[in-house]
């Protein structure tokens, strides 16, 4: 094991303790789902909400995390909540899948009635892209795990990744976030699209050709390579994209759950099916959430047990439109249509702060995207 592999796996491991350590504080025992957001406050921390969304990614976390038992939650009552959401005909895509998908992990019976939710309700040309990764990734943890569905998961995949290809352009070497059958009311984010909106397309499309034994896509190895090129100097995986070149619209919000996890998801999982090296780009990006970033201060306080959620330019709105103010996002609409010059990533000194808040999905997300490295 090289340098920069051991400094990989020392730093995902700090950082797994700490999630371990935070997910129970945002985790209510009597419904068995996990806070929206935790924020500071004077006293300490505030867990604020429900989100059965980041439940069910959290839950895919800890049950994929070698010390994962060790997470005082009572993930059978998790789950017996994800399990009745499905029931549900108002539940989102993105849940349903990502609530078979940690039913399938945990090896769950009632994974197979979930699948039946997922297939019936799914719409692929209404799904996002995000969605659209969540599927593909659950259908491979329900072929792993129940290898009598596979015919089932199949079907869906399929659907999937046909629009998942469809959605890639050439000219960017992006995935769209929403099909272009949503017009005109997806019009203004027709020409941007997000660093999410790569990296679960390329999990899951990753992630269900290795489970079903078949070639993935090779547009999946395309769009990261365009992250690639564009991660930051710093190591900055950059927020929004431009669908007409390819490049950086607006780099801010830099999330921590993209700098530690997410892009983990998607490189990692190309790297173990043997499609590239992206260590050294990992390393980058851990760097960033360490210290090594635009304010010289670490994101992850390991004293206060506390990992903040972002760097953003100030005045910016967490629940805001993809994390913005609205000025910050009538820029980028104008950006991407060539109305004005784009912001990109650049910014006055003062003009940066970071997000105190973190959200359980993060958690998740980081113990999730370890397991992936288990083996290197």
């Amino acid at each position: 094991m090289n340098q920069g592999t051991k400094l990989l796996h020392a730093r995902m491991d700090r950082l797994a303790t700490l999630a371990r350590k935070l997910l129970p504080t945002m985790f209510d025992a009597s419904s068995g789902l996990f806070a929206h957001k935790a924020v500071c406050v004077a006293d300490g921390r505030r867990a604020l909400g429900a989100n059965a969304l980041y439940s069910a990614m959290s839950a895919i976390g800890i049950h994929n995390d070698d010390a994962g038992s060790t997470v005082p939650v009572g993930l059978d009552v998790t789950a017996n909540t994800l399990a009745g959401s499905c029931r549900g005909r108002s539940s989102s895509t993105g849940l349903v899948a990502a609530t078979t998908w940690a039913l399938a992990v945990a090896e769950d019976n009632r994974t197979r009635p979930a699948l039946g939710a997922l297939e019936r309700g799914f719409n692929p040309i209404r799904s996002s892209s995000m969605d659209l990764g969540l599927v593909l990734s659950g259908l491979a943890a329900v072929i792993d795990a129940f290898p009598g569905l596979r015919a089932q998961a199949a079907r869906v995949a399929a659907l999937a990744t046909q629009e998942l290809v469809q959605r890639f352009s050439d000219v960017a070497q992006l995935f769209r976030g929403s099909s272009w059958a949503l017009r005109p009311r997806r019009l203004l984010q027709w020409n941007l699209t997000s660093f999410a909106s790569q990296v679960y397309p390329i999990h899951g499309l990753a992630q269900y050709a290795r489970a079903s034994a078949r070639p993935p896509p090779q547009q999946i190895q395309r769009a990261a390579e365009r992250l690639i090129a564009t991660q930051g100097q710093l190591g900055q995986w950059w927020w929004i994209y431009s669908m007409r070149t390819g490049a950086v619209l607006e780099g801010y919000p830099v999330y921590s759950v993209h700098q530690d996890a997410m892009a983990f998801m998607a490189l990692a999982s190309l790297e173990n099916l043997g499609l590239g090296s992206y260590r050294d780009e990992l390393v980058r990006g851990l760097s960033w959430i360490f210290g090594k970033n635009e304010l010289r201060t670490p994101l992850v306080d390991f004293d206060r047990g506390f990992i903040s959620r972002c760097i953003q330019r100030r005045g910016a709105d967490a629940d805001g439109i993809l994390g913005m103010s609205g000025e910050q996002w009538k820029r980028v609409v104008r950006s991407s249509w060539g109305l004005q010059h784009p912001v990109a990533t650049t910014h006055e000194p003062d003009e940066l702060e970071i997000l105190e808040e973190t959200r359980p999905y993060h958690l998740g997300w980081l113990l999730y995207a370890r397991s992936l490295i288990r083996d290197w």
